[in-house]
């Protein structure tokens, strides 16, 4: 994984730590298919330091950067932009081809990926511990936000192409006493005292993951507004409040408003304890568990 790797995966790692699976991390530095590959010699001196079972790769080009050597069976977990963009899915294609086991986050990668056999699909977990409901004002207090004002959370950073910034910005721009904020250099804390003070969480992207933030929002009973990305249309189909929209700001700009006018206290957080990051870990520790058997 790349050096700066995501706080889902980081998770995901310590999840596993807790269930007995011993994990070394190694961190990619650079970029681009050049920037991978000069990370082979340092991670075959990494592998034959160690006596390692298995070697888990996340996103497409990890995979096939950690299959070019074949001592070591890899798992391959997919998350998205490795597969929907066509500059990086004949990569993730050859890697699937190459891995011991394939992971999918959701299963509309697969129509890309076709895979047959040796796969699951495994959803990324979110930490029920940490997203949690909260009184709103006292998260406002804390986040330093006006308790006279609504806000809705954007997803992710501004700067982020993929997170399609300008729609969310044009929604709220038609909405009254309403206040974007960006999702960005906050603590995973911060981030739970955010989704709790905000009125609901806006995700207009092109392309995603899963997202995370559409589980952690209704682990903390907070609605979503979501365009048609990874699995959000299966995990808003099972709860109330939470709507799925096209890319017309306004059409999102009206879902929006139906939430801030209502003012509902929602029941979701239930419906989230399939996606418990334990219950997903345990999940692929049995992976493990059945490669590690094999060989």
């Amino acid at each position: 994984m790349n050096r700066g790797y995501s706080s889902f995966i980081r998770e995901q790692v310590d999840s596993l730590k807790k269930l007995g699976v011993s994990i070394d991390v190694f961190g990619i530095k650079g970029k681009g298919k050049w920037g991978y590959l000069k990370n082979i010699f340092p991670l075959k001196k990494r592998l034959n330091r160690e006596n390692y079972d298995l070697v888990h790769a996340h996103y497409g080009l990890s995979g096939l950067l950690a299959n070019l050597q074949r001592a070591i069976p890899v798992v391959t977990t997919y998350h998205g932009s490795d597969v929907n963009r066509k500059s990086n899915v004949k990569y993730s294609k050859m890697t699937a081809w190459l891995s011991c086991y394939n992971i999918l986050t959701n299963d509309k990668l697969n129509r890309i990926l076709k895979l047959k056999k040796r796969f699951s699909v495994i959803p990324c977990g979110v930490d029920l511990g940490n997203f949690k409901p909260m009184d709103q004002n006292i998260c406002k207090r804390e986040m330093g936000l006006s308790p006279q004002k609504k806000y809705i959370l954007f997803s992710s950073s501004f700067d982020r192409d993929v997170k399609n910034a300008p729609l969310a910005q044009a929604t709220v721009q038609q909405l009254e006493n309403t206040e974007l904020i960006e999702l960005k250099g906050y603590t995973r804390e911060q981030v739970n005292l955010l989704i709790n003070a905000s009125e609901l969480v806006l995700v207009t992207s092109y392309n995603e993951t899963g997202p995370l933030i559409v589980k952690e929002a209704l682990a903390c009973n907070r609605p979503v507004v979501s365009t048609d990305v990874g699995d959000v249309k299966q995990i808003l189909a099972e709860v109330q409040g939470s709507y799925m929209v096209d890319y017309n700001p306004e059409n999102v700009a009206e879902k929006c408003r139906l939430i801030l006018e209502k003012n509902e206290a929602y029941k979701s957080r239930s419906s989230m304890e399939k996606y418990e990051l334990s219950a997903i870990a345990a999940k692929i520790k049995d992976i493990y568990a059945s490669l590690i058997t094999e060989n």
